[in-house]
């Protein structure tokens, strides 16, 4: 299961180029254990693509991903109607972003100031 996550997403990248997160910043996705974290953008064409491949994951695999456990976040903060959109779209909940990244450190949201 996996593997077959990352190829697919790997090739839906490679053939929807305008899918990746600002351009293309070379990681498609971070998995640990049975997490994954996806980046991509939130034009609605490219949710779709993501969407679509998850449902096929779901069918080959026979596991299914739990929307009540998962989320989306954007990496500034976005107008409502894109926020509609993208919630309309996954079906997820919105959630802040909890990491910012400082000087190569990841740091919970709230706890910024000891980390620069």
């Amino acid at each position: 299961m996996a593997e077959y996550l990352s190829t697919g997403l790997n090739k839906l990248m490679v053939a929807n180029p305008n899918t990746a997160y600002r351009g293309n910043i070379g990681v498609s996705r971070l998995a640990y254990v049975d997490h994954v974290i996806i980046f991509t953008n939130a034009k609605r064409h490219s949710l779709h693509f993501i969407m679509d491949f998850l449902r096929e994951v779901e069918e080959t695999s026979g596991q299914y991903i739990n929307v009540g456990k998962s989320a989306f976040t954007l990496a500034v903060a976005p107008p409502m109607m894109v926020l509609a959109s993208c919630q309309a779209t996954n079906g997820f909940l919105h959630e802040a972003f909890a990491f910012y990244i400082r000087s190569g450190h990841c740091c919970p949201q709230g706890r910024r100031k000891w980390c620069s």
